[in-house]
């Protein structure tokens, strides 16, 4: 298909119908990738948008002759340990030094940190060691922030599958994961009561969460050779811990995820409509009464809560009356359903 010659109209169309077929066939990895476009890609699209659909339409095509996967979903390619991607980055530090980019504010940061693994889908330089070097060091900075891994726009850990930077990614959203969990527990903005870690069985394991972060001992569990669920059973993690993370995710929590996408969809869309009829509302509103929503939708409506909320999926911090407020708008929505 030649996308070039289609209207801003027909490409958005084309985004929604492989959503609905990704999600028909459960496809989650073409799910959330489309979901995203449609989400920061409001029409009409100026040129650098309208190449982005059209290059991600593009790519879409291209995936279908992807390397196949075995009965198990795995392939024999085995991600490299992001120690060794460390080291050679230390090896020549000063040439890479100046492509470490890391912008000021959380929501640039995700903006930045999405764009930035979409843009090196299927391009040598993303097995460069600075590339890798230079995710960790944005999810760092998100985890200072008080962004959890959940919602820091990562793409997804198969991204590429089959391939040695699908499976490096896969390694290194594992690790982001252990690192917010490491350091969860000493932000001064949470109640002490909520400065949880999680209740790990693995006595060697839980010295990641008593002691600090430690790569070495991230990477000893990555590797080790335990099924994932295996390894989810050992972590322990509560279902608020299992929220904020972005790869672990156990069996069962994933069907919760599922449901408050469906849900987010449909809240997406009661937004949406309640929002043509008030000029002065940009998408960019749009977005972040979604944020909102997610805050007080996943802390069952309470605002001092949800305001805490609000910070792991933004970075912002804002207070109990800024989220009360919100809260009433939001209720006064149209179509627009609580799920407490």
């Amino acid at each position: 298909m030649d996308y070039d010659k289609l209207s801003d109209e027909q490409l958005d169309d084309e985004l929604r119908k492989r959503r609905i077929e990704a999600e028909k066939h459960g496809q989650r990895i073409r799910y959330d990738r489309f979901k995203h476009l449609l989400l920061t890609c409001p029409e009409p699209y100026d040129a650098d948008t309208r190449a982005k659909v059209i290059n991600e339409l593009t790519l879409d095509d291209k995936n279908i002759l992807a390397p196949k996967l075995t009965a198990e979903g795995e392939t024999a390619v085995k991600a490299v340990p992001f120690s060794e991607a460390l080291a050679a980055f230390k090896a020549d530090e000063a040439s890479y030094r100046d492509k470490l980019f890391i912008p000021s504010t959380p929501s640039d940061t995700v903006k930045y940190l999405t764009e930035l693994d979409l843009d090196l889908e299927g391009r040598e330089i993303a097995y460069e060691p600075h590339v890798r070097v230079h995710r960790f060091l944005l999810n760092q900075r998100l985890t200072q922030s008080g962004v959890a891994p959940r919602w820091r726009g990562l793409v997804h850990e198969a991204f590429l599958p089959g391939t040695q930077w699908g499976k490096n990614m896969k390694f290194d959203n594992f690790l982001y994961d252990l690192e917010w969990l490491s350091a969860r527990r000493k932000f001064d903005w949470l109640p002490v009561s909520e400065r949880k870690k999680p209740h790990v069985k693995n006595r060697r394991w839980k010295e990641l969460f008593d002691d600090g972060f430690s790569l070495s001992l991230a990477e000893t569990i990555i590797t080790n050779t335990k099924k994932r669920n295996v390894k989810l059973r050992e972590l322990n993690l509560d279902d608020q811990l299992l929220w904020e993370c972005w790869t672990l995710r156990t069996k069962e929590f994933k069907k919760i995820i599922d449901r408050h996408k469906k849900r987010e969809l449909k809240a997406l869309d009661a937004i949406s409509e309640a929002a043509e009829y008030i000029p002065q509302i940009t998408q960019e509103h749009i977005s972040s009464r979604l944020q909102y929503w997610t805050a007080l939708t996943l802390s069952e409506w309470k605002p001092t809560a949800a305001a805490r909320q609000y910070r792991m999926i933004t970075g912002k911090q804002i207070t109990q009356q800024s989220m009360s407020e919100m809260m009433k708008k939001l209720l006064e929505t149209p179509g627009l359903k609580t799920y407490v």
